[in-house]
């Protein structure tokens, strides 16, 4: 390849891959794991409570796209282990994101377009600060306590982003973000 050619491909910021997915049909319905799913350009992820504008926060006052959500497992994993706010019966359905990612640092995607190796291209559109709903909804279902999951969360419980594209996603799909 030759020097201008180098110059003139993008380079590629982070690549890391969708370790899990995630999808709840209805706003207080437990998180199913699925090894693929179908995201519609506009709406999200077919099946799951946002895709169908049937999420806990579908009607608040502040309006944001929540197509989709992402966590890192990376973070997942430190929150399992905070100092200060340990949470070590986390797991990430207990986080009631949609997509569990591994090697991508999501938060540098705010503002930005990244894409699947399926072709499907998401927008990051802001942080998904946490609330108390995981730690009530793990406590109703699985009778188990992670109180301290808003201390440790805090500023790495992913992002909230938009479907730009049709499309299916499969666990094991690659991440690029490219600036």
């Amino acid at each position: 390849m030759a020097k201008d050619e180098i110059e003139d491909t993008p380079m590629i910021l982070q690549c890391g891959a969708i370790a899990q997915i995630y999808t709840a049909p209805e706003k207080e319905a437990p998180m199913e794991r699925h090894t693929r799913v179908e995201v519609r350009k506009g709406a999200g992820i077919v099946g799951d409570r946002y895709g169908r504008d049937a999420g806990s926060f579908t009607d608040a006052k502040r309006v944001v796209v929540r197509h989709v959500t992402f966590i890192e497992m990376e973070a997942i994993e430190a929150a399992r282990t905070d100092r200060k706010h340990p949470v070590p019966a986390l797991l990430p359905d207990y986080t009631r994101r949609n997509i569990v990612t591994c090697g991508i640092a999501l938060n540098h995607t705010i503002g930005k377009i990244f894409m699947t190796s399926s072709g499907i291209r998401f927008r990051g559109v802001e942080l998904a600060e946490p609330c108390k709903w995981p730690a009530q909804r793990a406590h109703e279902h699985w009778s188990v306590d992670i109180a301290n999951f808003k201390e440790a969360m805090r500023h790495r419980g992913g992002i909230r982003a938009e479907a730009l594209d049709d499309g299916f996603l499969e666990e094991g799909d690659n991440i690029i973000f490219i600036p």
